[in-house]
């Protein structure tokens, strides 16, 4: 919640420090009159309308993979689907696919995990900033 003030003051959070700290930064103009609007992206949500798709479905259909080569086996799978049988999974027809070798986007995105884990760590405290952010009331 945020008030009219420019005083930034935080709730009781685990990561007041941050919030303060990027409200604080939030009430300061930018020399050049900018606005800035994000600071970093880590949390990606892919949606069909209002169904959610698996990021590695929609990455992987798009020809991202761990490996070049694994992205262009599954972009190769996604346009023999085409449009039609990339919309079915989509909407949720991803679910009757076994787990497996049969879930060719899972399979594109074998070995990314560690990384993404890894690289999501280093901007784990930026989102919880901001979104401490959200709990600083400014009077």
């Amino acid at each position: 919640m945020i008030s009219r003030s420019t005083t930034p003051t935080t709730t009781t959070t685990t990561t007041g420090t941050n919030a303060a700290a990027v409200a604080a930064a939030a009430i300061a103009p930018e020399p050049d009159g900018a606005t800035l609007h994000c600071v970093s992206v880590n949390v990606v949500v892919f949606k069909h309308g209002r169904i959610t798709v698996p990021p590695a479905l929609a990455l992987a259909g798009e020809g991202l993979g761990a490996t070049p080569a694994q992205g262009m086996e599954a972009r190769k799978r996604a346009l023999e689907l085409g449009l039609n049988g990339m919309r079915e999974l989509y909407l949720g027809g991803w679910r009757a696919v076994p787990e497996g070798d049969e879930r060719w986007w899972d399979v594109a995105m074998k070995g990314l995990e560690g990384r993404i884990e890894k690289r999501v760590g280093k901007v784990r405290g930026v989102r919880e900033g901001l979104e401490g952010a959200l709990q600083v009331r400014m009077m």
